[in-house]
C-alpha cells in the first residue's frame, strides 16, 4: 500500500472519528436540554395535580364536616327524612373522596 493512500486513509479515518465526537457532544447537549425540560414538565405535573388535589378535597371535606355537625344533632334535631339526605351525602361525599385518593395515589406512580 503506498505511503500516499495510507496517509489518505489516517485522514478519512481521523475526520471520521472528529465528526462522531462532534456529533456525540450535540447528542449530549440535547439530551440534557431533554432531560431538563422532562424535569421541568414533571415538576409542572406534579404541581398541578396537588392544586387540583387541594381544590376537590377542601370543599368535600368542608361538606362532610357540616353533615357530620348536622347529623350529631348539634344545631337541633333532625327529621327522619333530613337524617336520610345527611346519611346519603355522607355516604357520598366517602365514595368520592375514595375516588379522588385512588386517582391521585394511581398519578403519583
Amino acid at each position: 500500500m503506498s505511503y500516499v493512500l495510507l496517509c489518505g486513509l489516517v485522514f478519512l479515518l481521523t475526520a471520521i472519528v472528529a465528526i462522531v465526537f462532534f456529533y456525540n457532544i450535540k447528542l449530549k447537549k440535547n439530551l440534557k436540554k431533554i432531560f431538563l425540560q422532562n424535569k421541568e414538565t414533571k415538576k409542572h405535573h406534579s404541581h398541578q395535580l396537588s392544586e387540583l388535589s387541594h381544590d376537590l378535597r377542601t370543599p368535600l371535606n368542608a361538606i362532610m364536616g357540616y353533615t357530620s355537625l348536622l347529623k350529631n344533632n348539634i344545631h337541633g334535631e333532625l327529621n327522619e327524612k333530613q337524617l336520610d339526605y345527611i346519611n346519603k351525602i355522607n355516604s357520598n361525599s366517602d365514595r368520592l373522596l375514595k375516588i379522588i385518593d385512588d386517582y391521585f395515589t394511581s398519578s403519583e406512580m
